[in-house]
C-alpha cells in the first residue's frame, strides 16, 4: 500500500500545533471544530490540531524552506473557537500567538513551533465523577433577584494551596469544576491521616458578558431550552489579581465525592 500525503502538506509551513486536554487532563479524542476568521485548521487526532492557515500568515506559511524575518515571533494575536462534540466538554475561545519560533535549536523553548499549545477545555454539568476525582457541582445566583447567572467564572481551591479547579456556569447557573486524581486521603496531623480536606470556592462575574435568566423563566422546564452561552475566554475571564478565598464559599474536598454549592453573587 502506498500512503500519499495530502498537497496542502507538502508545499507550507504549519503555524501552531493545539493539543486540547479534558479536565481530568486527558487528550480529547471525539471531535472539534476549531474556526477563526481566516483560519484553517486541520485535525491530526490524538487531541491534536495544526492551524496552517491564518490572516497576515500567506507568505510565511508558503515559504517552506526557510520563514521570512517578519513577523517577529509571537507578534499577533489569533482568536479561536473550539467546540467539542462531546457535549461533557465545554466550548470555548482561546487566543494564540504567531508565529511560532520554528528554529529546530529551541525546540525546548514555550514559544517553539514544535511544542504544541496546551488548550484545556473545561466540563459542562454533563460531566460525571471519574475515578478518585472529585466533581464539584456550584450553581450560582445574583442576590436580589436570585437570576441564574451564566458565564460567571469559578474557582475553588483547598485551603493548604495544593488543590484547584475552574469552571464557567452555563445558562442555568450551573458548573462543574474537577478536582482530578485525588489521594485517597490526606496528610494529617501527627502521623494521621484525613479523608477530606477543607476547601473553598469563590465567584468573578463580568456583568457585561454574563447571562442572567429569572429562575421563574418558564423556558427553563422545557426540553428546548438551551443552557449553553457563547462560548467563554477561560484565560481572559482568570485574568487580572489572583483571588482572594477569605470570604470564599466553604466545602470539603475528598476524592470520589460530587459536593454541590450555591454561590450567591452580588453585582456593585
Amino acid at each position: 500500500m502506498t500512503m500519499m500525503l495530502a498537497p496542502d502538506l507538502l508545499d507550507r509551513r504549519a503555524l501552531a500545533l493545539i493539543t486540547l486536554r479534558d479536565a481530568f487532563g486527558r487528550l480529547v479524542a471525539s471531535p472539534v471544530q476549531v474556526s477563526g476568521d481566516g483560519v484553517r485548521t486541520l485535525a491530526k487526532g490524538g487531541g491534536t490540531v495544526a492551524v496552517l492557515e491564518a490572516p497576515g500568515f500567506a507568505e510565511y506559511s508558503s515559504s517552506f524552506a526557510g520563514p521570512p524575518a517578519a513577523p517577529a515571533v509571537e507578534a499577533s494575536s489569533i482568536e479561536l473557537t473550539i467546540a467539542p462534540a462531546e457535549p461533557r466538554l465545554q466550548a470555548r475561545v482561546v487566543v494564540i500567538r504567531l508565529p511560532r519560533d520554528p528554529d529546530p535549536a529551541k525546540s525546548d523553548q514555550p514559544q517553539s513551533l514544535f511544542r504544541p499549545i496546551e488548550v484545556p477545555l473545561l466540563a459542562t454539568p454533563l460531566q460525571g465523577r471519574d475515578a478518585l476525582a472529585c466533581v464539584l457541582r456550584v450553581r450560582v445566583h445574583r442576590k436580589g433577584d436570585n437570576a441564574l447567572v451564566g458565564g460567571a467564572l469559578v474557582r475553588a481551591k483547598s485551603n493548604n494551596g495544593k488543590f484547584a479547579a475552574m469552571g464557567i456556569t452555563d445558562r442555568t447557573g450551573e458548573a462543574v469544576l474537577v478536582f482530578a486524581d485525588l489521594p485517597a486521603a490526606f496528610a494529617g496531623q501527627g502521623g494521621s491521616t484525613d479523608r477530606d480536606l477543607p476547601a473553598k470556592a469563590v465567584v468573578k462575574v463580568d456583568a457585561a458578558t454574563a447571562v442572567f435568566t429569572p429562575r421563574s423563566d418558564a423556558d427553563l422546564a422545557s426540553p428546548a431550552f438551551s443552557r449553553r452561552i457563547d462560548p467563554p475566554d477561560p484565560d481572559k475571564l482568570s485574568s487580572g489579581p489572583a483571588p482572594s478565598f477569605a470570604g470564599g464559599s466553604a466545602f470539603r474536598l475528598s476524592a470520589g465525592t460530587e459536593p454541590t454549592l450555591e454561590i450567591e453573587w452580588e453585582q456593585s
